[in-house]
């Protein structure tokens, strides 16, 4: 709590590394934003820039005057140092767009299983033309259809030889829809293409030949072997091995709903419980000078853990602390948490910049600085004597503290607010710590039949009890708070509103009351003017189904006939809409080729042209269609009931729709395909 206590010392002296990681930062949004500039000039910037800080940082002590252009050097130096890292891992795409040639590429992460189809992220190397190949060196998303039935005959490493039609990544032209075009940019991908099974060929199989391979594969078998039941294999991969492939989705949105989905990312308590293995197993160094032996042989385990389970960000943030901390015990360093914390964020956006938009590690960060922050006032403010009642509340304040920065983010992320986290946290605490302690076990001892039976069964009697009562905790909370919209400027002022009150808390000084409360009162200002307007007709963006609904109140109905597989999809492309109009209530009431008042506006809904005719002719206003098969049937609508649109809901080609628009353009028929325009939403 040092770094908020009122001294002498600006915070950029006593976090240092601020000065490079807020510059380096800035750059990497920048460059995201679509930054367009020529290779050589910015090269050129990048050396005459640090070329001048050098030239200051010499001379400042000469010429007093050039103390002041020092930082703005720095600060440009780095802005320009993470264009420049950005640049160079993350180049433009160079696959032409439709040119249906021969690829070669390595898969560069195991398939993620969709319900008929799997997701591939490959490394193309080259492509074949005139009789020869090409070299390239591409990051390329592939999309393969397979049965429900089938299992995936790719790995991480395999050679495959295929034939796609590569198209640039868009999104869908939907309302408030999720920005995938800049996540996949973020992962380097900027193509994609949906390849038939028969198209793609495994030209050569990796085998898991390396140290790591053989003990990742290994923990695996140990894990299938003894835990036959999916939950508790599901969630053991997850939790151990980082694998959340298995895991079953229920049981990933009940973790989700209560709040406790960390639990199964490789984080800062599971570096804990392996240093606390080692420590116990180098339990022979005992005096404290010699404690950095300790950290020193634990380190490369740490490391190898976390590689072996895929060194996802919130894993490689708690080997970085790790790392940093044995260099202090190491140097004799006094040990300052934040800053070590913000030098851990710097080196791994040195490697990786685009993790700075990754949701986990974002989540990461800041559940860890909120505990560094919080947690210690927080547990100091109630005294207990009974050791294990200080256990409980350790563990609730420990949630709480962890819940003060992240809670924003979440909102922003998820729009859900899992009311009876602390609860949840708790059992996860008690339940989590000893599942993972018996599944580490296990894998060590899964050549022990008998062990290993005893363990598994204890690991599934566990696991089972408390999904159960995580079910149970996720039914008890509101619908409501699973849907709470929060833009990105309600993010940043809920977050200057968390700071006025900390502060106001720590120092109880009136400003800073004074600040929260016009804080609250601007936001709240601003929500009371935003009028949300709550009846609305929209047609969805699809690929090819009939989707129209009627947003009313806090209901959204399903005017058109849909199928499971359809309801999945559009959940899938209507989520931040939905939750945004508060419509979260959907229902289902089809109607089929009528007629009807709505508003102001008479509307004809028809799932089928060629059932128009039985309808009756009156003035329409607005015409929704799945099907157009000809112009002529076009030219019939427009005959018949003089639309002011004619809204085309998807269902046909791209050589169809693109037909029947040229055909509308010429004779002045007023036509909306959602296939070109995206959704057509009419209030």
């Amino acid at each position: 709590m040092h770094i908020l206590d009122e001294n002498n010392i600006p915070i950029w002296e006593r976090l240092p590394i601020i000065r490079l990681l807020v510059p380096y930062c800035i750059g990497i949004i920048v460059f995201n934003n679509g930054l367009a500039i020529t290779s050589w000039v910015l090269n050129a910037l990048v050396i005459s820039c640090w070329f001048l800080f050098l030239l200051l940082h010499l001379y400042n002590k000469k010429y007093s005057f050039l103390r002041y252009s020092q930082y703005p050097a720095c600060f440009i130096s780095y802005v320009l140092l993470a264009i420049f890292i950005c640049n160079l891992l993350y180049p433009n795409s160079k696959i032409f767009a439709n040119k249906n040639i021969q690829y070669l590429g390595i898969v560069d992460e195991n398939p993620r299983i969709k319900s008929n189809y799997i997701t591939l992220k490959t490394s193309t190397l080259a492509y074949w033309e005139k009789q020869q190949w090409q070299r390239l060196n591409e990051h390329t998303h592939l999309v393969v259809p397979v049965s429900k039935s089938a299992t995936p005959a790719y790995t991480k490493g395999d050679t495959v030889l295929f034939n796609a039609l590569f198209n640039t990544i868009e999104n869908k032209k939907n309302p408030y829809v999720v920005d995938y075009k800049s996540i996949y940019k973020r992962m380097g991908l900027y193509q994609q293409a949906f390849v038939d099974s028969t198209q793609i060929k495994i030209i050569k199989t990796r085998k898991a030949n390396s140290f790591i391979d053989r003990i990742h594969a290994y923990a695996l078998t140990a894990l299938a072997t003894h835990l036959k039941d999916s939950a508790s294999l599901g969630l053991m991969n997850a939790l151990i091995l980082g694998d959340r492939v298995a895991m079953q989705e229920d049981i990933n949105q009940a973790y989700i709903d209560t709040g406790i989905i960390h639990v199964v990312a490789i984080s800062g308590s599971h570096v804990a419980l392996l240093f606390t293995l080692l420590s116990y197993l180098l339990g022979f160094i005992k005096h404290k000078k010699h404690t950095w032996i300790k950290y020193s042989i634990a380190l490369p385990f740490i490391w190898l853990y976390v590689i072996m389970a895929g060194a996802p960000p919130s894993a490689i943030r708690a080997a970085m602390m790790f790392t940093l901390i044995t260099l202090a015990w190491i140097l004799n360093r006094e040990q300052n948490s934040v800053h070590q914390l913000l030098v851990g964020a710097f080196l791994m956006l040195l490697i990786e910049p685009n993790w700075l938009f990754n949701i986990g590690f974002q989540l990461s960060f800041l559940a860890v600085l909120s505990i560094i922050i919080f947690y210690t006032r927080i547990k100091k403010s109630i005294s207990i004597k009974y050791r294990l009642l200080q256990w409980f509340w350790d563990a609730i304040a420990m949630s709480l503290a962890a819940e003060i920065l992240v809670a924003p983010l979440v909102l922003y992320y998820f729009h859900n607010f899992p009311m009876l986290f602390i609860i949840s946290n708790l059992l996860a605490a008690i339940c989590m710590s000893i599942v993972l302690f018996a599944g580490i076990l296990l894998i060590v001892c899964s050549k022990i039949t008998l062990l290993g039976t005893w363990i598994s069964y204890l690991v599934r009697y566990l696991v089972h009890h408390f999904n159960s009562i995580l079910v149970k905790i996720q039914s008890l909370q509101p619908l409501a708070w699973k849907h709470l919209p929060l833009q990105f400027w309600e993010m940043c002022l809920l977050y200057a509103i968390i700071i006025s009150i900390v502060f106001y808390v720590l120092k109880y000084k009136q400003r800073y009351l004074i600040a929260t409360l016009l804080l609250v009162t601007l936001w709240l200002s601003i929500k009371i003017k935003e009028p949300l307007k709550t009846d609305k007709l929209i047609a969805w963006q699809s690929n090819k189904d009939f989707l129209i609904t009627q947003i009313k109140g806090d209901s959204c109905f399903m005017l058109s006939a849909i199928t499971d597989k359809q309801m999945n999809s559009f959940k899938w492309i209507s989520t931040n809409a939905l939750d945004h109009w508060q419509a979260w209530k959907i229902a289902s009431k089809p109607l089929k080729n009528v007629l009807f008042t709505w508003g102001r506006y008479h509307i004809a809904l028809i799932d089928s042209v060629n059932n128009h005719n039985e309808l009756k002719n009156e003035q329409i206003d607005y015409v929704f269609c799945f099907k157009i098969k000809d112009t002529n049937s076009l030219f019939q609508i427009q005959q018949k009931w003089h639309p002011k649109t004619i809204i085309l809901v998807n269902g046909s080609s791209r050589y169809k729709t693109n037909q029947l628009t040229s055909y509308a353009l010429k004779n002045t028929i007023p036509l909306f395909s959602t296939l070109d325009s995206g959704a057509f939403v009419l209030e």
